[in-house]
């Protein structure tokens, strides 16, 4: 049996909480921490894939993110994700997650 596609407003019923783990990278808050900021960050073409034992999802998507320094300079990035999740004691967690910038202009 194959993955089950899912749209991201089917996503919304099972309940993964997917603002959540896309809402800031790890170095978010040191960034905030120092002065800087976070102006944009922003997830596209969300895709996910529940397996077929029905408690291991793949959620793949693109993320822009435009970040601000201590001394106002700003950089954008754009990004490709993949989180592993796995339903533990009745709650989805991720269990792996990779993120790949994207070279400017590809």
């Amino acid at each position: 049996m194959g993955a089950t596609r899912m749209s991201p407003s089917s996503i919304l019923s099972i309940s993964f909480g997917l603002n959540s783990i896309f809402a800031l990278p790890f170095a978010f808050p040191l960034l905030e921490e120092a002065g800087g900021g976070v102006e944009m960050n922003e997830m596209s073409d969300l895709q996910v894939q529940i397996m077929p034992c029905g408690d291991v999802a793949i959620a793949t998507s693109f993320v822009d993110n435009r970040t601000r320094s201590p001394d106002g300079t700003t950089s954008t990035v754009r990004a490709f994700e993949t989180d592993v999740w796995q339903k533990i004691d009745g709650k989805w967690k991720i269990i792996s997650l990779h993120y790949s910038e994207i070279p400017p202009g590809e």
